[in-house]
């Protein structure tokens, strides 16, 4: 059973230090309890409307704003995307994807392609400038441009598991997993690079850059892009945060799988404290330090 938290007064004015965010403390506001997430998450960040696959194959509509659910009609759907343009949001099933848009949520529109043979229902879905999908068990990547399914022949190689990107269709930009290691692909480039070789949970932010959680060590790093290098941005006390997307405020709404709680974080406006992040043997730990001036992350 989903239930919905509302966060009361109080609990905006403890001083916890729940998350540190480049140099400033979070407190996490859990808005609802008993979740089970296999497949993404989509947030429409204009409309404040979080979009998540739960266990019952069905993709729910939690409302941010006024933390009501809403179910979006049809079954066995799987892939969650959002056009942050238009607010469309798309899904899919066996035969087709689905458009649905927040005010017609029990209304779908299939989308038809010229190629509809090259269809095969997608596990993980992102609209940026155009659709982009993979197969779950199947080796790499697919768009759509003009309703035509097209391939990305230098992903061929990989089976990609999860996968976030910065500029779509021929110019792509994207960051993905495959065996375990996070790779990045450059439409412009000559060759697949790796960033890294252990697996993160990727997510983007509403300014377009790239972060890398990492539930081994309750961090999540942001790409540096002048260095091409991995920095500390955040780094939480407890949990697992599996998923996780950015909201129209650029706090970290997530999933932890831990506890089957659906959260975020926010900045803390009651504690003046703020908190540098130091990285142990096993998980990081945050420190409070005494004046919000002295922000900053060491190593």
């Amino acid at each position: 059973m989903l239930m919905l938290v509302l966060a009361s007064v109080l609990a905006a004015v403890r001083a916890d230090c729940d998350a540190c965010v480049e140099g400033r403390c979070y407190t996490r506001k859990t808005l609802a309890r008993e979740l089970y997430i296999p497949d993404q998450m989509a947030i429409d960040r204009k409309n404040r409307i979080l979009y998540v696959h739960t266990d019952s194959e069905m993709n729910t509509a939690f409302f941010h704003e006024d933390l009501t659910i809403q179910l979006v009609r049809g079954q066995n759907f799987s892939g969650l995307a959002i056009d942050q343009d238009t607010q469309v949001l798309y899904t899919a099933d066996g035969k087709n994807v689905h458009q649905y848009s927040k005010d017609s949520l029990n209304t779908t529109t299939k989308i038809t392609f010229t190629n509809q043979n090259a269809y095969k229902q997608p596990t993980s879905l992102v609209y940026k400038d155009c659709l982009t999908y993979t197969i779950k068990s199947r080796r790499g990547m697919k768009t759509v441009q003009e309703n035509i399914i097209k391939y990305y022949e230098r992903l061929e190689p990989y089976e990609i598991s999860d996968f976030v990107v910065q500029a779509g269709c021929h110019l792509a930009k994207i960051y993905f997993i495959g065996n375990d290691t996070t790779y990045f692909y450059n439409g412009d480039g000559p060759a697949v690079s790796v960033v890294n070789t252990k697996r993160f949970v990727l997510s983007t932010d509403k300014y377009n850059n790239v972060y890398f959680g990492d539930t081994t060590l309750n961090v999540i790093y942001k790409m540096d892009n002048e260095t091409n290098k991995l920095v500390e941005y955040a780094a939480y006390e407890s949990g697992s945060v599996d998923k996780f997307v950015f909201d129209n405020n650029n706090n970290i709404v997530f999933y932890d799988s831990s506890d089957g709680t659906f959260g975020l974080w926010k900045p803390d406006l009651i504690d003046s404290n703020g908190c540098t992040i130091e990285e142990p043997h096993s998980k990081y730990r945050i420190n409070k330090i005494n004046s919000i001036e002295q922000n900053g992350f060491i190593r």
